[in-house]
């Protein structure tokens, strides 16, 4: 995200994904059920700050949901950007598929791609260019692993569960996107109790032409820190079918 329209007060840091560890070198993973994100991100949300507003993109605002899910004293608000639910579920199989297939079936070959890719120095192109490369740049053993985690696993937390989070959120959408459908982003601002929805013109908005957006998250995060921080009630428990006696 552009931070140059962001409040003075507001400090970003950038949260590291599951897959790399603490020295910055990759390591073989498993593929898990949840594929680390729940504890990940918890606890990269618990880091020395009493309260945080998260903001996150596309498997990141999934992400910044578990947090809202494990971890919601933690968080003062949360501005998501074009989550991955259930409307972007057909989307990304097909989109990321073959990238599976090249990462698991083709690793010799990512490797060797990989060796060449990260011989390329990255002043050379733009941040863009670099964003592309880095998808084969990466070691394909964890990314391989993070992708069949993503196909079996839980990417979110349950419908059920979201409509029982409080904290305040405002959520980014964009159109024409088959892996982040603006009903995705739809559906979550009208299943969180406290959420809002804000439609992008394009998935490059924020990136290109960003003081539009900015401003409204602006906004947000003025209203958040507006007013001192409340005790947040309980979230009420999500509803479990009574089991008969028999």
């Amino acid at each position: 995200m552009n931070t140059r329209w962001l409040p003075r007060y507001v400090r970003v840091t950038t949260l590291p994904p599951p897959r790399f560890s603490i020295s910055g070198v990759t390591t073989r993973v498993s593929p898990t059920s949840e594929y680390a994100l729940t504890s990940s991100a918890t606890r990269n949300a618990s880091r020395d700050v009493s309260t945080n507003g998260l903001s996150s993109a596309s498997l990141g605002a999934n992400a910044a949901l578990e947090v809202a899910s494990s971890a919601p004293d933690r968080l003062r608000g949360l501005v998501i950007e074009m989550p991955v639910l259930d409307n972007g579920l057909l989307g990304s199989a097909l989109a990321f598929t073959p990238l599976l297939v090249a990462l698991t079936v083709g690793e010799p070959v990512m490797n060797v791609l990989s060796r060449v890719t990260q011989a390329i120095p990255r002043r050379l192109l733009p941040h863009y260019g670099n964003v592309m490369l880095d998808v084969v740049r990466q070691e394909p053993g964890p990314g391989g692993a993070l992708l069949q985690g993503l196909f079996f696993g839980r990417i979110a937390p349950p419908r059920a569960e979201r409509a029982t989070f409080q904290t305040p959120a405002l959520v980014l959408g964009h159109p024409r996107d088959p892996v982040h459908p603006f009903s995705d982003a739809g559906m979550l601002a009208k299943e969180m109790p406290n959420a809002r929805l804000l439609q992008a013109n394009s998935l490059v908005e924020l990136r290109m032409q960003p003081q539009r957006l900015t401003d409204e998250i602006a906004s947000f995060l003025d209203e958040l820190w507006a007013t001192p921080r409340k005790a947040r009630a309980k979230r009420p428990a999500a509803k479990r079918p009574r089991s008969s006696a028999g």
